[in-house]
């Protein structure tokens, strides 16, 4: 099965506790799963040495003007693009969405309407597809509202993080059976304590700082 996780990348610890998280869970419980991640420019969130490194298969994808160029990699020999890991849109089975907070208002239609195109191809394609838990909304604008709407319509799941953002989405379509409210998921990942950290020291200052 190819999975691929979509949005989470490095452009802060929030978007990379994500990719890890849900990295980790997906190999526990598909060990034999490959993930995939598209990569952006070296400046960008998820820089294709970074990915590389972490183990990901690269998904073949750049969309700009409305248009998925990475479709222009099936040109490429299936062995060539097998050599060097790259995964085409139409061969992924799971879309797993962790765009964190990128579909609302603040951040303008974009997000949304790339989205909805993409969710639309991956509907013909009989990709599932997940909106992980994530915050959504709020949604006044006419064509935002409709972007969200055929979204909500065409993917198998989606899961506002909190009760605002839960209110935002059935504000637009109403209370539905693919719309279920699921908390943060970062928690899952255990945390290592630093070797060169000194907890006595630590309380002491902390302390310090109460009193």
């Amino acid at each position: 099965m190819i999975i691929e996780i979509r949005k989470a990348g490095f452009v802060n610890k929030g978007a990379e506790l994500m990719l890890r998280a849900i990295k980790e869970k997906v190999l526990l419980k598909f060990p034999a799963s490959r993930i995939v991640v598209a990569p952006t420019p070296s400046h960008g969130t998820r820089p294709f040495n970074k990915i590389a490194k972490e183990g990901f298969y690269l998904k073949a994808s750049l969309y700009r003007y409305g248009f998925d160029w990475g479709r222009v990699a099936s040109l490429a020999p299936r062995k060539l693009r097998e050599m060097y890991g790259v995964v085409l849109d139409r061969e992924v089975d799971v879309v797993l969405d962790a765009a964190g907070f990128s579909y609302s208002d603040q951040w303008g239609i974009g997000h949304t309407k790339e989205l909805a195109h993409a969710v639309k191809r991956w509907r013909k394609q009989g990709t599932t597809i997940i909106l992980m838990p994530q915050a959504f909304g709020p949604y006044e604008g006419t064509i935002h509202r409709k972007l969200i709407a055929k979204v909500v319509k065409d993917v198998d799941l989606v899961m506002p993080r909190d009760s605002v953002s839960l209110r935002n989405l059935e504000d637009v379509v109403g209370s539905t059976s693919n719309i279920c409210r699921f908390p943060d998921f970062t928690n899952l990942l255990v945390g290592r304590r630093p070797d060169d950290l000194i907890i006595q020291k630590c309380a002491y200052v902390l302390f310090q700082i109460i009193e």
